[in-house]
């Protein structure tokens, strides 16, 4: 081949190449993130709440998970919590009872909670959202109480916004369950 044939067929595949590059549509979706809201849970007065190891058992990294049928997992490629659930959930009630270490005096009772989250999905069929852990409230005595539960909260559509919005509304509920079960702890020890 002589040097004229290369070019002619090195220019012609730079064309080619370029107007691919340039003529096709790049088909790019963003990645979105969520997290959690929490509000704060009041508790009884000289009561110090540390929120222990959270982990999870079957839940893999940040991917939003929706369940379909009875056993069809969907995996969101571009929707994501801002973390894994148990940092987020470990962190969501650390906010919730951020204020119960303000004007404590000495001999304050303290609590730690520690969980495992089982469940933390998005259930496309019945368009709600599923939050089930199992935790335990301890203090320096010992475990005081272990418990299971599941939230399930209603979402007007499926869809991310929504999905982290009653993901937000189970953690409330179940910052709302612990409180309600330490101060039951604390005023069975007053007796």
């Amino acid at each position: 081949m002589n040097k004229n044939n290369i070019l002619s067929i090195l220019f012609i595949a730079v064309i080619i190449y370029a107007g691919g590059c340039l003529l096709s549509s790049p088909s790019y979706t963003p990645v979105k993130y969520y997290s959690l809201q929490t509000s704060a849970q009041s508790l009884p007065t000289d009561t110090i709440i540390k929120i222990g190891n959270m982990s999870t058992v079957g839940i893999n990294g940040t991917k939003m998970v929706f369940k379909t049928d009875r056993c069809r997992v969907l995996v969101d490629e571009y929707n994501r919590w801002l973390n894994t659930p148990a940092t987020m959930i470990t962190t969501a009630l650390q906010s919730s009872f951020s204020s119960t270490e303000e004007k404590l005096r000495i001999n304050a009772a303290e609590y730690t909670v520690t969980g495992t989250i089982f469940e933390f999905i998005a259930d496309v069929d019945s368009k709600t959202t599923i939050l089930g852990i199992t935790y335990r409230i301890k203090s320096k005595t010992g475990i005081l109480l272990n418990d299971a539960v599941t939230f399930t909260i209603p979402m007007a559509k499926v869809e991310p916004d929504n999905y982290a919005t009653a993901m937000s509304k189970a953690v409330d509920k179940l910052a709302e369950r612990i409180s309600k079960a330490i101060t039951a702890i604390k005023s069975k020890k007053q007796k």
